[in-house]
């Protein structure tokens, strides 16, 4: 048993150097989450009130087309390309067609545009529409579930570490498992209580596979059993 181990609960722990990569992991996906919720609904809002002004106080002109082409992507739909007279100069634009739309080389299109900006006019209803709002809370909770997910992940292992109880396990069996393409690793563990009962548990992982009939440390909870970890823990560690 590993001496660190052996002393009075709870233990004294602290973030291993992993730990506090985590961490630190943990504080930017909160800063990115409030970051990137706050400048994607500033776009989305700046978006809006653009296409409300284009709307509202847009001067309309009329452009030929000069040119059109499929898009490439999946969804393989037109765009156009055309221009039209402005401000005293001439401008070219471009603008994606809707599904089962079509414009010939030639077709005259009107187009609107805001005074300050002449050289950037489009059809109606072909007007940039920016990204949704609802991206920018799909965008921050996505980041701040992955922050709890890995504030979860030390509270877990600095619990088990402080008030785990450590016991020698059994490697019982080592085997893979598939999910589609992918793969991993994961052990069933066999140990005895405090009690006196037998005790099995199937863990992750995540280096090198364990021979069946090994022996290693294990910290496993004392309320529950079912939940425990090979020591040593990747993310905490004993204060010595």
């Amino acid at each position: 048993m590993p001496p660190e181990l052996d002393r009075y609960l709870p233990r004294e722990v602290a973030l291993s150097a992993g730990g506090r990569v985590v961490a630190g992991l943990t504080v930017l996906l909160l800063a990115g989450a409030i970051g990137s919720g706050v400048a994607i609904w500033t776009a989305a809002g700046n978006a809006q009130a653009r296409l409300a002004r284009l709307e509202r106080e847009g001067v309309w002109t009329t452009a030929t087309v000069v040119a059109t082409g499929r898009n490439r992507d999946e969804e393989g739909g037109w765009f156009i390309r055309y221009q039209y007279d402005a401000d005293g100069g001439t401008h070219t634009g471009q603008a994606r067609l809707r599904r089962g739309e079509r414009m010939d080389v030639g077709t005259r299109v009107p187009v609107h545009y805001l005074r300050e900006a002449p050289n950037a006019a489009w059809p109606a209803g072909h007007e940039p529409r920016g990204v949704p709002a609802w991206l920018a809370f799909m965008a921050a909770g996505t980041m701040v579930f992955g922050a709890v997910a890995l504030l979860l992940l030390l509270r877990k292992q600095l619990t088990l570490l402080a008030e785990g109880r450590a016991v020698e396990a059994r490697v019982v069996r080592a085997y893979k498992v598939r999910s589609g393409s992918h793969s991993h690793s994961r052990a069933e563990y066999e140990f005895r209580t405090l009690s006196g009962a037998v005790r099995r548990i199937r863990l992750a992982v995540a280096g090198r596979m364990p021979e069946a009939g090994s022996v290693v440390t294990m910290l496993y909870d004392r309320d529950n059993p079912g939940v425990g970890a090979v020591y040593p823990l990747p993310l905490v560690k004993v204060v010595r």
